[in-house]
């Protein structure tokens, strides 16, 4: 009897180990189902990121170009002066010659959203290239900048700078959008 019962373990064992050896293929589907969902997870936290980044750089960048626009309109202010015989030298500086000589009115383009000026001779320009860097070439511009310059006493300038850039550019959106429409209804 005892040959026997050892034998029946033995049997058993073999059984069990048979169904342990593989994975049924609904195991299988279900791991690569699970698989599938968390690539596609991870796939789609790759775009976000990636755009993240790109904003991220955008902004970087526009803050830099308008940063860049403050230090001008602080050096261009060191030109402007009150000569003693009561002569504004307002008339003999890059940008802020738009307020002209005429506070309290407001005869120019004082107060609203201007582009900002460009001087090519000194090499700057109101836009700039996808690396922030002065262009002249209007299909390499990436930002433009803009300035509101309002005189707020006879000896102060408020200077505001804003900049724009494209969200698509170098995508074929942006050049789809400038094609005409082939189809006019």
């Amino acid at each position: 009897m005892g040959k026997r019962t050892s034998r029946s373990k033995i049997g058993s064992r073999r059984r069990r180990q048979g169904v342990l050896r593989g994975y049924t293929i609904v195991e299988v589907m279900m791991a690569l189902a699970v698989l599938s969902i968390g690539a596609s997870g991870v796939i789609a936290m790759q775009k976000v990121t990636l755009l993240g980044g790109v904003r991220a750089r955008n902004l970087a960048t526009g803050t830099a170009i308008a940063s860049g626009w403050v230090e001008r309109l602080k050096y261009d202010a060191l030109q402007w002066r009150l000569t003693e015989t009561s002569q504004n030298t307002i008339k003999n500086t890059f940008a802020l010659y738009v307020v002209e000589d005429d506070f309290p009115q407001i005869s120019s383009k004082e107060g609203i959203w201007v582009r900002a000026p460009s001087d090519k001779a000194a090499d700057v320009s109101p836009m700039a290239d996808v690396r922030g860097q002065d262009t002249f070439v209007a299909k390499d511009a990436a930002y433009c900048t803009q300035v509101r310059l309002t005189q707020m006493m006879p000896n102060l300038i408020r200077a505001e700078v804003r900049v724009f850039w494209l969200r698509n550019k170098g995508t074929n959106q942006t050049q789809q959008r400038n094609q005409p429409n082939p189809h006019p209804s």
